[in-house]
C-alpha cells in the first residue's frame, strides 16, 4: 500500500513522486491521485500515470519512482535502463 491509501501492483501506470513535493502529508495528501504525463526525450515514448505515493528515495522535486510496467513503456520494453537520470521530463495533466 502506498503513502495515498492504495494498492497497486506492476501493471499498473503509477508513480511515487518525491517526497520534498509530497511534504509529511500522506492519506489526503492533494496530490494523491493525480494524473502526470512523462515523456523520455530518448526513445520518445510518452505515457500517463497516476500517483499513488511518496518516493522517500528520490533526492530532488523533478524525480520520480515509477511501476515497472510505466517503466519499460518508457524505455523500450525493458528494465535494464536501471535508473535514468536524464531525458525525462513530466507534468501535471491538472
Amino acid at each position: 500500500m502506498g503513502a495515498c491509501g492504495t494498492t497497486s501492483t506492476a501493471d499498473q501506470p503509477v508513480i511515487a513522486l518525491s517526497y520534498l513535493m509530497m511534504g509529511t502529508a500522506s492519506n489526503g495528501n492533494p496530490l494523491c491521485g493525480k494524473t502526470v504525463t512523462i515523456h523520455n526525450a530518448k526513445t520518445g515514448a510518452s505515457a500517463q500515470a497516476t500517483v499513488v505515493d511518496k518516493c522517500m528515495g528520490c533526492c530532488n522535486h523533478e524525480s520520480l519512482d515509477m511501476s515497472n510496467s510505466l517503466f519499460e513503456t518508457l524505455n523500450g520494453g525493458s528494465l535494464t535502463a536501471g535508473r535514468v537520470t536524464s531525458g525525462i521530463s513530466w507534468y501535471f495533466n491538472d
